[in-house]
């Protein structure tokens, strides 16, 4: 093919493939490095140093006294907030494998997605109904990760491999794609969901505010757990593995295409509400299952 152009050119044959190998260069290393120039929307050229908005492959940086907001849906691959400047989402922004590096503010009130890592001595705030989708395995460590001034929201950490969970307080709390998901949530106020083929241990103490969804993946409980809401098993597994602390659960039980398992270590479990088996696996073994409170029933082939 470049012979034929050549000659259809009169041009020489090595120099046609050395205009191809300019052009190939020129567009690897395409991506810039963007800086606001004043507060503005991301979409709005106004608000770059260049003139232009900030394409897929390009690392921004949000300078000192600059709030910019990002009203659309948006892929970068990295974004610095430096200190004093401020970014905003209220629609949707995907920031690469360069990382979420935030030396100020970001409000999430939209959903943020964070495939590197998400760092620095400042602060995100988490909206009413945002998502954050955490897909690194290295636990944030960004200072401060508000994720319950603003109620509800979800934090989901769903990197497809083992990652670590920062030790935060947490409003809905997910644990999805695959691994071993590992740390300790100081609480969750809301609901706690397993998703994908993610497998955790609960941490001894393990307090959820809302409900506790099994929707893949495997939880297993060592020691004390308390749910107040109800527990809903749709796939995946929920095993108790120890006697020791109790296990305390306020609301109804539903088996539905899970795997309910007590049959180890025949753990005595307090529920507050009803338990009901539709499909899936349950396994009660031979502890003692005490229903507070009045007109409870056990539906479905329990033995």
């Amino acid at each position: 093919m470049v012979l034929t152009l050549a000659r259809v050119l009169r041009i020489p044959a090595l120099v046609i493939v050395a205009l191809v190998a300019l052009f190939l260069v020129q567009d690897r290393v395409s991506a810039a490095a963007q800086t606001s120039t004043t507060s503005g929307d991301w979409a709005s050229t106004g608000t770059w140093v260049s003139g232009t908005v900030p394409a897929a492959g390009d690392t921004v940086t949000i300078a000192s006294g600059h709030t910019v907001t990002v009203s659309t849906t948006v892929s970068i691959e990295g974004v610095t907030v430096d200190g004093g400047g401020t970014l905003v989402v209220t629609g949707s922004l995907s920031v690469g494998a360069s990382n979420l590096a935030v030396a100020g503010t970001v409000n999430n009130n939209g959903t943020l997605s964070v495939t590197g890592t998400l760092t620095g001595a400042g602060s995100l705030t988490q909206g009413t109904s945002a998502t954050l989708n955490i897909g690194n395995a290295l636990a944030p460590t960004i200072t401060t990760l508000d994720a319950t001034t603003n109620l509800p929201n979800t934090v989901n950490y769903n990197f497809a491999g083992d990652q670590a969970i920062k030790v935060n307080t947490y409003s809905n709390l997910t644990l999805s794609g695959s691994g071993t998901k590992t740390g300790t949530p100081t609480s969750v106020s809301g609901a706690l969901t397993l998703a994908g083929t993610a497998a955790y241990d609960a941490p001894t103490g393990l307090s959820v505010g809302g409900a506790l969804n099994l929707q893949g993946g495997a939880l297993t409980i060592p020691n004390t757990i308390t749910v107040t809401g109800n527990t809903t098993l749709s796939s995946g597994s929920l095993t108790i593995t120890n006697i020791a602390g109790t296990k305390t659960f306020s609301g109804d039980i539903t088996v539905n295409g899970g795997t309910w398992d007590n049959d180890d270590v025949v753990e005595p479990v307090a529920v507050s509400g009803n338990i009901t088996f539709i499909s899936g696996t349950f396994t009660s073994g031979t502890g003692l299952y005490t229903l507070n409170g009045a007109s409870k029933t056990i539906t479905g082939p329990i033995t």
